[in-house]
């Protein structure tokens, strides 16, 4: 019979050789990278850094999206590797319709439909308050019937990646975010 070891002693060994000096050593050696304990505390500062970078991306277009509307949600371990995500807050996307009668719903995700881009059948008009709820201040304003989609998520993944994810975190557009991306 011979010996055997369980892959979860292997990984015993391997931890307790991470968190020892030489092991710290060795790993900033050969990966340039630091050892943490918690990479949970290193996942939220990385979060926080991707938020910054999104908002330069979509500010200048979007000028109504603020840093409140962008949550940086608790870490998680899925599959073995760490993730964090990035999420907006509920609410912070819809836009009402210029149009006020019961058929104009608005839009649900306004960060969509620049990304996607859009082509109206017809231009509409209508009075847009551009002061606070507190303070009303209505300008009269027209839609655009055209945009053209527009590569900002893709650009804040592509400038996070380069230089604030340092080749240690990564990141993704998931879910209708990545399909709106693909087409530029």
């Amino acid at each position: 019979m011979s010996n055997m070891i369980s892959e979860r002693a292997i990984m015993e060994l391997v931890q307790k050789y991470a968190v020892s000096p030489a092991g710290r050593k060795k790993i900033r050696e050969k990966t340039g990278w630091v050892y943490s304990e918690h990479p949970e505390r290193d996942l939220i500062a990385y979060g926080e850094k991707m938020k910054i970078v999104l908002l330069k991306h979509i500010v200048p277009l979007i000028h109504s999206i603020t840093a409140d509307d962008i949550i940086v949600q608790p870490p998680q371990m899925i599959n073995g590797v760490w993730g964090i995500k990035l999420a907006f807050r509920k609410g912070s996307l819809r836009r009402k319709s210029l149009i006020y009668d019961e058929l104009s719903r608005g839009i649900n995700n306004i960060v969509l439909l620049f990304a996607k881009g859009y082509h109206a059948s017809m231009q509409v008009e209508g009075m847009w308050n551009v002061g606070s709820a507190e303070n009303p201040n209505y300008i009269h304003v027209k839609s655009r019937q055209d945009r053209p989609a527009n590569s900002f998520l893709l650009d804040a993944v592509k400038e996070f990646n380069a230089t604030e994810g340092g080749g240690i975190a990564t990141a993704l557009l998931l879910g209708e975010y990545k399909k709106a991306s693909e087409t530029n």
